[in-house]
């Protein structure tokens, strides 16, 4: 998070109830955004808000690894054209096309590509940057099976993760020596995913199943990673497969109904 903002802004410590008010409405704000209702506006509010609420925490010396890509997400979509499709906004405008039928319907547009594609690249950048600070700070040693295994042991004690699984595998040099080294090349190989559709099959579904390992064995829950990994789902195919899907089901459904009468009969 940006602290050299809350410096040149001169952004105060507000009092705890102000700052109660200011969660309260953040939230408020998201669920808003969630639905789609009044998009622009509810997730520019909680983007502003963020900024505050979330970026005040870093300026006590913790950084939270966790949050900026929050931040910036809602900065993105606030400037996207997110709540076209799915959402209340979407409803309403259906409800006064009705009334109105001379309006025109959206046409396709880049505008509704570009806002995913920059989180593309905002989250390969961030996993690039971690990547390379680790061989930059820890160097080769960082993939040593003695560096993870004593993270796993740590974490124990440290984080409370779900599982005791890390003690388990930190008493296995090879799986240790493997899951550092695959970690690495995740990391690091992260914006080969922006240039290769075969590569984006391979990192992504390995990114995300890294960030729910470290939360397994570790007990560090990134969950905004493990969110944001929707951007990467092509939904105008998966939409195609839900419809197949759904006729299918419609298929399978009527011709068990024909049959049901003819056992009546």
């Amino acid at each position: 998070m940006p602290i050299l903002l809350f410096e040149y802004l001169h952004l105060p410590v507000l009092p705890s109830h102000v700052l109660s008010f200011m969660s309260l409405a953040w939230k408020v704000a998201l669920a808003l955004g969630a639905v789609g209702f009044l998009t622009r506006v509810s997730i520019g509010t909680a983007f502003l808000l963020s900024f505050y609420v979330l970026g005040l925490q870093h300026n006590f010396g913790k950084v939270h690894h966790s949050d900026a890509i929050i931040v910036l997400v809602l900065g993105i979509l606030t400037l996207s054209r997110c709540g076209h499709a799915w959402s209340l906004d979407r409803v309403i405008q259906q409800y006064r096309e009705r009334q109105h039928p001379s309006q025109k319907q959206p046409e396709p547009s880049g505008e509704y590509t570009w806002p995913i594609r920059l989180v593309w690249v905002l989250i390969a950048l961030i996993y690039f940057g971690a990547g390379f600070s680790k061989l930059t700070r820890g160097g080769i040693t960082w993939v040593s099976a003695e560096n993870l295994a004593s993270l796993l042991i740590k974490s124990q004690y440290y984080h409370l993760p779900p599982t005791t699984w890390g003690l388990y595998l930190a008493q296995y040099s090879w799986m240790c020596f493997t899951l550092a080294l695959g970690t690495i090349v995740l990391e690091v190989g992260a914006p080969l995913a922006l240039v290769s559709r075969r590569l984006r099959l391979i990192f992504i579904p390995g990114l995300w199943l890294m960030q729910l390992s470290i939360w397994l064995l570790m007990g560090v829950a990134f969950i905004p990673f493990l969110i944001t990994a929707l951007f990467w789902v092509p939904w105008d195919q998966a939409r195609h497969v839900f419809g197949f899907c759904r006729k299918l089901w419609y298929v399978d459904e009527r011709h068990a109904k024909q049959l049901t009468r003819k056992d009546k009969r």
